[in-house]
Protein backbone atom coordinates (compact mmCIF):
# COMPACT_ATOMS: atom_id res chain seq x y z
CA UNK A 1 0.00 0.00 0.00
CA UNK A 2 1.46 3.33 -1.01
CA UNK A 3 2.57 5.34 2.04
CA UNK A 4 0.90 2.77 4.30
CA UNK A 5 -2.35 4.72 4.20
CA UNK A 6 -0.87 7.96 5.47
CA UNK A 7 -2.17 11.28 4.16
CA UNK A 8 0.15 13.23 1.89
CA UNK A 9 1.03 15.90 4.48
CA UNK A 10 1.94 13.27 7.06
CA UNK A 11 4.14 11.36 4.61
CA UNK A 12 5.96 14.59 3.76
CA UNK A 13 6.27 15.42 7.46
CA UNK A 14 7.93 12.05 8.09
CA UNK A 15 10.29 12.35 5.14
CA UNK A 16 11.45 15.84 6.03
CA UNK A 17 11.65 15.25 9.79
CA UNK A 18 13.59 11.98 9.53
CA UNK A 19 15.77 13.32 6.73
CA UNK A 20 16.74 16.47 8.59
CA UNK A 21 17.29 14.54 11.79
CA UNK A 22 19.80 12.25 10.07
CA UNK A 23 21.51 15.16 8.31
CA UNK A 24 21.76 17.31 11.42
CA UNK A 25 23.18 14.43 13.48
CA UNK A 26 25.68 13.73 10.69
CA UNK A 27 26.78 17.37 10.81
CA UNK A 28 27.04 17.47 14.61
CA UNK A 29 30.73 16.42 14.80
CA UNK A 30 31.57 19.41 12.60
CA UNK A 31 29.77 21.80 14.94
CA UNK A 32 32.22 24.19 16.55
CA UNK A 33 30.75 23.71 20.03
CA UNK A 34 30.50 19.92 19.90
CA UNK A 35 34.17 19.08 20.56
CA UNK A 36 34.46 21.68 23.30
CA UNK A 37 31.49 20.10 25.04
CA UNK A 38 32.83 16.61 24.37
CA UNK A 39 36.21 17.40 25.96
CA UNK A 40 34.68 19.14 28.97
CA UNK A 41 31.78 16.74 29.66
CA UNK A 42 32.09 13.53 27.62
CA UNK A 43 29.70 11.53 29.78
CA UNK A 44 26.95 14.11 29.53
CA UNK A 45 27.36 14.47 25.76
CA UNK A 46 27.40 10.69 25.28
CA UNK A 47 24.26 10.27 27.41
CA UNK A 48 22.54 13.10 25.52
CA UNK A 49 23.30 11.48 22.17
CA UNK A 50 22.19 8.02 23.34
CA UNK A 51 18.94 9.51 24.65
CA UNK A 52 18.18 12.12 21.97
CA UNK A 53 18.39 10.01 18.82
CA UNK A 54 15.90 7.28 19.84
CA UNK A 55 13.65 9.86 21.50
CA UNK A 56 13.48 11.92 18.30
CA UNK A 57 12.67 8.82 16.22
CA UNK A 58 9.98 7.88 18.75
CA UNK A 59 8.52 11.39 18.72
CA UNK A 60 8.26 11.57 14.92
CA UNK A 61 6.80 8.06 14.85
CA UNK A 62 4.19 8.95 17.52
CA UNK A 63 3.09 12.02 15.57
CA UNK A 64 2.87 10.35 12.18
CA UNK A 65 1.87 6.77 12.88
CA UNK A 66 -0.01 6.96 16.17
CA UNK A 67 -1.77 10.28 15.44
CA UNK A 68 -0.62 11.74 18.74
CA UNK A 69 -2.15 15.21 18.86
CA UNK A 70 -0.29 16.21 22.04
CA UNK A 71 3.06 15.40 20.46
CA UNK A 72 1.99 17.36 17.36
CA UNK A 73 1.28 20.48 19.44
CA UNK A 74 4.54 20.06 21.36
CA UNK A 75 6.34 19.84 18.00
CA UNK A 76 4.73 23.13 16.95
CA UNK A 77 5.71 24.89 20.19
CA UNK A 78 9.31 23.68 20.01
CA UNK A 79 9.40 24.60 16.33
CA UNK A 80 8.46 28.14 17.28
CA UNK A 81 11.34 28.13 19.74
CA UNK A 82 13.69 27.33 16.84
CA UNK A 83 13.29 31.00 15.97
CA UNK A 84 15.34 31.86 19.06
CA UNK A 85 18.13 29.59 17.84
CA UNK A 86 17.95 31.29 14.46
CA UNK A 87 18.43 34.72 16.04
CA UNK A 88 21.48 33.55 17.99
CA UNK A 89 22.87 31.75 14.94
CA UNK A 90 22.59 34.92 12.88
CA UNK A 91 24.64 36.81 15.45
CA UNK A 92 27.29 34.05 15.61
CA UNK A 93 27.44 33.19 11.89
CA UNK A 94 31.00 34.52 11.40
CA UNK A 95 32.43 32.72 14.44
CA UNK A 96 30.52 29.42 14.19
CA UNK A 97 29.45 28.86 10.56
CA UNK A 98 28.57 25.16 10.83
CA UNK A 99 26.49 25.65 13.96
CA UNK A 100 24.77 28.59 12.29
CA UNK A 101 24.01 26.53 9.19
CA UNK A 102 22.53 23.75 11.35
CA UNK A 103 20.40 26.32 13.21
CA UNK A 104 19.13 27.79 9.93
CA UNK A 105 18.27 24.28 8.75
CA UNK A 106 16.52 23.53 12.05
CA UNK A 107 14.39 26.62 11.69
CA UNK A 108 13.36 25.88 8.11
CA UNK A 109 12.70 22.21 8.85
CA UNK A 110 10.66 23.11 11.93
CA UNK A 111 8.61 25.66 10.00
CA UNK A 112 7.89 23.34 7.08
CA UNK A 113 7.04 20.32 9.21
CA UNK A 114 4.79 22.37 11.50
CA UNK A 115 2.91 23.72 8.50
CA UNK A 116 2.52 20.19 7.19
CA UNK A 117 1.08 19.05 10.53
CA UNK A 118 -1.56 21.78 10.67
CA UNK A 119 -2.62 22.19 7.02
CA UNK A 120 -4.07 20.14 4.20
CA UNK A 121 -5.23 16.65 5.12
CA UNK A 122 -3.35 16.51 8.45
CA UNK A 123 -6.01 18.00 10.79
CA UNK A 124 -8.51 15.26 9.87
CA UNK A 125 -5.79 12.66 10.45
CA UNK A 126 -5.30 13.83 14.03
CA UNK A 127 -9.05 13.96 14.68
CA UNK A 128 -8.97 10.30 13.61
CA UNK A 129 -11.70 10.90 11.04
CA UNK A 130 -11.76 8.85 7.88
CA UNK A 131 -10.24 10.65 4.92
CA UNK A 132 -12.71 10.49 2.07
CA UNK A 133 -10.73 12.28 -0.64
CA UNK A 134 -8.80 9.59 -2.58
CA UNK A 135 -6.31 12.22 -3.79
CA UNK A 136 -5.03 12.44 -0.22
CA UNK A 137 -3.35 9.08 -0.74
CA UNK A 138 -1.56 9.90 -4.01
Amino acid sequence: MKGMGLPRNIRWFERIAYGWMVLSWALTPFNERFWLSWHNHPGVVFFAIIFAIPFTFFWIWRIARRRSNGFRWAWAVLSFLALLGLIEAWQQRQIEPVRSAISFGNFFEATITSLLLFTGDAPRWFRKEPIIDPKAFD
